[in-house]
């Protein structure tokens, strides 16, 4: 069911767009701090508790992404805040964002391995 967009009083959607973008974003880089501390496990060899919980978040992460149909599931709501530009895009072209969750994903799991290699 597609929800209708939000009445926002002019003043509010001047910073509403911009904000939620800064929030997403730092969002986007919890997810690649994830990552990071992955590949740092594996690189020790060791799977400490920033290593869990890394992997934790990323699961909950992909649980909401399949939820979502494979899209991000913030994208309903900033869409009704009137943000119809989805956040790669505002880094990459559309063919190359669309591909950018795929493959950090790929990039995720591939870090999940080498962990288990290097640790079991």
């Amino acid at each position: 069911m597609k929800l209708p967009p939000m009445r926002l009083p002019g003043g509010q959607r001047l910073w509403i767009i911009p904000a939620s973008r800064v929030a997403h974003g730092l969002v986007s880089l919890l997810f690649l701090c994830c990552i990071a501390a992955i590949y740092l496990g594996a690189w020790r060899g060791k799977a400490d508790a920033v290593t869990l919980a890394a992997i934790g978040v990323l699961c909950v992460e992909g649980a909401l992404v399949l939820l979502s149909g494979g899209s991000c599931p913030l994208g309903p709501m900033l869409r009704r805040l009137g943000d119809e530009t989805p956040l790669f895009e505002l880094f990459l072209p559309p063919r190359a964002a669309k591909l950018a969750v795929p493959i950090l994903t790929a990039v995720s799991v591939l870090g999940a391995v080498l962990l288990a290699a290097r640790t079991l």
